[in-house]
């Protein structure tokens, strides 16, 4: 069952806004978008999470107005962004509740990382020219190269 927080709170002043906006980051970590976001108001942050069904792992799927989170412009809830560490600490199969339950103790200021999960769907039949590698870092598949002419290259979120 996919459950959904709201994490609401008063709208920032000018000055804190410039502030919050300071503390994010966008980088690039071995093929993937990585988010960090640091949060400096106390109060509720204003992002909205659904659990992802097969993995239990916690998205982002909204970002309330005129709320921290709106301030970093970095969370795009249709970027695929999960939720990776909370306060400088992994999250990696602790699942939705204890994901939230640490957002909810974390102390300000609070940094929240995310990472983007890529996506594609093939429709045609026949090889998809991918060719993959596990990466034993993080347990996740990667892929490692898409072969010239195939259904793969009509995918450019494919491309690390």
């Amino acid at each position: 069952m996919a459950r959904s927080r709201d994490t609401q709170s008063s709208p920032s002043t000018p000055a804190r806004d410039l502030r919050a906006m300071q503390l994010a980051e966008e980088k690039e970590v071995e093929g993937t978008k990585v988010v960090s976001v640091t949060f400096v108001e106390d109060g509720p942050l204003g992002m909205r999470f659904k659990a992802d069904e097969q993995t239990d792992s916690m998205r982002l799927v909204g970002i309330n107005e005129g709320t921290q989170a709106q301030n970093h412009p970095q969370l795009n809830p249709r970027g695929g962004l999960v939720v990776q560490t909370v306060a400088g600490k992994s999250v990696a199969g602790k699942g939705y509740k204890d994901t939230l339950d640490a957002i909810k103790r974390g102390a300000r200021p609070l940094t929240i990382t995310f990472a983007a999960e890529v996506s594609a769907i093939f429709t045609e039949p026949g090889t998809l020219g991918l060719k993959f590698t596990p990466n034993k870092t993080t347990g996740r598949v990667e892929v490692l190269a898409i072969n010239p002419g195939t259904q793969a290259e009509q995918h450019p979120q494919l491309r690390g």
